[in-house]
């Protein structure tokens, strides 16, 4: 039980990770009414990097509040 645990965290993380860019990085990487700009890859990375760390540190900071 100790080990399916922290497995089965690691297994939804990387799901979750995954559903996001599948819904972050063919919205950005084409021009659509709410995208004028067609972003490359690398700057389409890191808006979605920079999207986790801030919602990371957002959960950090109300972990410490609580």
């Amino acid at each position: 039980m100790r080990n399916i645990l922290p497995l089965a965290g690691i297994a939804i993380g990387v799901t979750g990770l995954a559903i996001d860019a599948a819904m972050i990085f063919p919205s950005m990487t084409v021009v659509s009414a709410t995208n004028p700009v067609a972003r490359s890859f690398p700057d389409v990375f890191v808006y979605f990097w920079s999207y986790f760390t801030h919602l990371t540190n957002l959960w950090l900071v109300v972990t410490y509040l609580a």
